[in-house]
């Protein structure tokens, strides 16, 4: 498990953005892995992930983020 960051440091830089705190998250949480955010931060989860780490998509998501379910993601790899 790895902290990204405190909620109040989330909020401080959310009051101070355009962006929305789900992709204030995801460019925190990138960051801290190294990883390479998406080129188009409205994609689906369906057709792609947030971020990438060695070519693999990554979902984060920060409080009250729409989630899925097991039965779902399994026909997603059936793709």
């Amino acid at each position: 498990v790895e902290v990204v960051c405190s909620v109040d440091y989330l909020e401080e830089l959310n009051k101070n953005s355009k962006k929305n705190r789900g992709y204030i998250f995801e460019e925190l949480t990138a960051n801290l892995f190294g990883a390479v955010l998406d080129e188009k931060p409205n994609t689906s989860f369906r057709d792609g992930g947030d971020f990438y780490i060695d070519d693999v998509a990554y979902q984060a998501k920060y409080m009250n983020a729409t989630y899925t379910n097991e039965a779902t993601m399994q026909r997603m790899m059936a793709r």
